[in-house]
C-alpha cells in the first residue's frame, strides 16, 4: 500500500500517534517501532520530501534535562528510520524539550501526555525528483494502456463463431 501525500505543506507539524518511551529512556519500544514504520512508508512512497522529526517533553523536570532527553529521543527515532533504509540526508532530528508545550499549565497525567509527543514536518520538497517520478509514472501508464488496447483488440472476435488467431 502506498501512502502518498496529496498536498505537501512545508513546515506543518504532523503528530505521530503512539510513540511512547519508557521513563527517562530514549530507546525505541516495539510499539513505537510499529508507528515509525508508517513514517518509513511515507518516506519510501514520497522520495521528493525531506523531513524534520522532533520530540517534545512535558514540563516536569529541569528544562536543560528535558531538552537533552527530547534530543536523544528524536535522534533514536531517526536512527531507527535510517536503519529501515531511508537515506540519512532526508531526515534530521530535533529536540524541543518543553519549549513548545500544547498545554502550558498541565496538571493531569493526560495533559502531560499531550505535551510529550513526536512529530514530523516536511522541510523540503525536491521538485526535480518529483518531476522525474511523474515522467516515469506517465511513461509506465502509457505503456500499460497501449498493452491493454492491443490485447483487447486481439481477443475481440468479430462473430460469435470466430476463433482467436494470434498468428
Amino acid at each position: 500500500t502506498k501512502i502518498l501525500m496529496e498536498e505537501i505543506i512545508l513546515d506543518k507539524a504532523f503528530e505521530l500517534e503512539n510513540i511512547y518511551y519508557d521513563f527517562d529512556s530514549a530507546n525505541i519500544r516495539v510499539d513505537a517501532a510499529l508507528e515509525l514504520d508508517k513514517l518509513v512508508t511515507i518516506l519510501e512512497d514520497n522520495p521528493p520530501i525531506k523531513i524534520e522529526l522532533s520530540s517534545h517533553t512535558d514540563s516536569r523536570g529541569e528544562p536543560s534535562y528535558n531538552q537533552d532527553l527530547s534530543k536523544r529521543r528524536a535522534e533514536s527515532a531517526v536512527a531507527y528510520i535510517i536503519s529501515q533504509g531511508i537515506d540519512a540526508e532526508r531526515i534530521q532530528a530535533r529536540g524541543y524539550g518543553e519549549s513548545r508545550l500544547i498545554i502550558k499549565d498541565a496538571e493531569t497525567e493526560e495533559e502531560h501526555e499531550t505535551n510529550r509527543r513526536t512529530e514530523f514536518k516536511v522541510t523540503e520538497y525536491d521538485k526535480e525528483i518529483a518531476r522525474q517520478i511523474r515522467e516515469a509514472e506517465d511513461a509506465l501508464f502509457k505503456r500499460n494502456t497501449l498493452d491493454v488496447e492491443i490485447l483487447e483488440e486481439r481477443q475481440r472476435p468479430v462473430k460469435e463463431d470466430d476463433e482467436f488467431d494470434f498468428n
